[in-house]
């Protein structure tokens, strides 16, 4: 899709972008004006079914995984600012210690499985423990990157139909 932009970004924008950004755009902002920590569990169990936040028994973050790609660009764009949100979260020795206490048992509603990492928790039980305020702000963040991908799209060909009525007989 880059080669397309590159070469032609009246056709780009007009087949590529419009034709599925605003609808990724419209599933977003309902997510980010409802702002519910279910809305977003939902959405993580629609989007990222097999996704996990796995730990070592130090508490310290190891991977995230596993993300199925998408095709979808605009997906790309949002599982990219996530995946960043959830290793930001965890970077003080408290939160550390809070994650080595739900590891060990100590948290009501918490159930680490064990992995080759060490134990891995699910993103309900992650926005349990931490909240899902660095999760809110990604999507917000890509919501808006989205968008603006749109107007971008939409003064491309606005600008080439208009360069159409100037050359074009009469």
């Amino acid at each position: 899709m880059q080669f397309l932009k590159s070469i032609d970004s009246f056709r780009y924008s007009r087949d590529y972008v419009l034709s599925g950004a605003p609808g990724y755009i419209n599933d977003l902002q309902s997510l980010l004006s409802v702002r519910s920590d279910f809305g977003l569990i939902r959405f993580f169990a629609d989007c990222y079914p097999n996704l996990k936040v796995s730990f070592d028994s130090d508490g310290e973050l190891v991977s995230v995984g596993t993300v199925d790609r998408s095709d979808s660009p605009w997906r790309a764009i949002v599982d990219d600012q996530v995946m960043g949100a959830l290793f930001d979260v965890v970077d003080s020795p408290e939160e550390r210690a809070l994650v080595r206490r739900a590891i060990e048992g100590e948290v009501f509603g918490v159930f680490p499985e064990d992995t080759e990492d060490g134990k891995s928790f699910k993103v309900s039980e992650f926005i349990q423990l931490f909240g899902a305020e660095n999760i809110w702000t990604a999507i917000s963040y890509s919501e808006s990157e989205i968008n603006a991908a749109v107007n971008e799209a939409r003064l491309i060909v606005e600008t080439q139909q208009r360069r159409k009525l100037i050359f074009s007989k009469k």
